[in-house]
């Protein structure tokens, strides 16, 4: 019997911690993951390998603009991604544009929204 497909996400981090964090959370939970720090890495990552991705998440560290920003650039250049933004009271509320949203205080939170991204993607 053949193994499950694995989901790749491609993780937009703008805090170094957090991004070894939930990298190793979302690893530990069975994805592949992929982080990048910015947006300008996150734009730098080759047509070949956003083949291999499943879901963008957005961090939430970075102001509304900056995470709206790398949002449209996803939806527009590669719009079979689902996009899944994190967010913060403290960065100006939710991403209109992205696919999915999900306060990102609690891993519990995010993951469910992780979650509910991959099972859009099944359908």
């Amino acid at each position: 019997m053949p193994a499950p497909p694995v989901t790749t996400i491609l993780h937009v981090a703008y805090e170094g911690p957090l991004m070894v964090t939930r990298g190793a959370i979302l690893e530990e939970r069975g994805y592949r993951v992929i982080s990048v720090m910015g947006n300008k890495n996150a734009f730098l990552v080759s047509p070949s390998v956003i083949n291999d991705i499943h879901v963008v998440m957005i961090g939430h560290c970075a102001p509304y603009d900056v995470r709206r920003q790398a949002t449209l650039y996803f939806k527009e250049k590669y719009p079979q991604l689902c996009v899944l933004a994190l967010n913060s009271s403290m960065y100006n509320g939710e991403v209109e544009e992205a696919d999915f949203n999900s306060p990102a205080e609690t891993p519990e939170e995010w993951l469910k929204a992780v979650a509910t991204a991959v099972a859009s993607i099944c359908e």
